[in-house]
């Protein structure tokens, strides 16, 4: 399905119930959806939106501007999945590769990680994840280091590199880093790339 129109008032199902259902269905994830109503309250908009609405439009319809509210909404999803296409084949070839990413900033305090670097270090499946849940995965005498380098302060250069230990159970997994210091406003943070070159060594 390209696209739907879905109306709100119908007989049995309403809309916002059928919407809910769509996206709980693999195949309706992503589909965009133009929910069509008479109701013109804040509230029921904002829970068009809520159950996974991509657009919506009152009645009386303005049929010469439909068109293009349905063009546009087309080449938005065309383009969201192509970037979604984009992102698994990135993570395909990390996975291959044995290459991963994350990235801390001192405003925040988190440590965002991509997928490959969340399965290289042993952590939670979650984007965003805990310093204390990775330095527990690392061998005891790299923790001050690793937590040392998170510090935009912690390095004298732009640019350094480093290799970690993982330890998971009595097996010792190798991860050489890359990382890069940077400033987004006020804000500074390291991000890096790293690798499993277990195999290397």
């Amino acid at each position: 399905i390209d696209i739907l129109l879905l109306d709100v008032m119908m007989t049995e199902l309403d809309g916002f119930e059928t919407c809910r259902r769509i996206r709980s269905l693999d195949s309706g994830l992503h589909t965009p959806i133009l929910m069509m109503t008479g109701l013109e309250d804040v509230e029921s908009i904002d829970y068009a939106y809520r159950v996974g609405a991509t657009d919506f439009v009152t009645k009386p319809i303005n049929y010469s501007v439909l068109p293009r509210r349905v063009q546009y909404m087309h080449r938005a999803t065309a383009t969201a999945a192509e970037l979604l296409e984009n992102k698994y084949r990135l993570e395909a070839a990390q996975r291959m590769a044995g290459l991963g990413h994350w990235e801390w900033r001192d405003d925040t305090k988190r440590l965002i990680c991509s997928l490959e670097t969340e399965r290289l270090l042993g952590v939670k499946n979650d984007s965003e994840i805990e310093l204390s849940d990775l330095l527990h995965r690392l061998y005891p005498n790299d923790r001050d280091r690793f937590a040392e380098a998170l510090s935009p302060s912690g390095s004298k250069h732009a640019n350094f590199e480093d290799t970690f230990k993982v330890v998971d159970g009595k097996e010792i997994c190798f991860l050489h880093q890359e990382a890069e210091i940077f400033a987004i406003g006020p804000a500074r943070g390291v991000r890096a790339t790293i690798q499993d070159v277990t195999k290397l060594r």
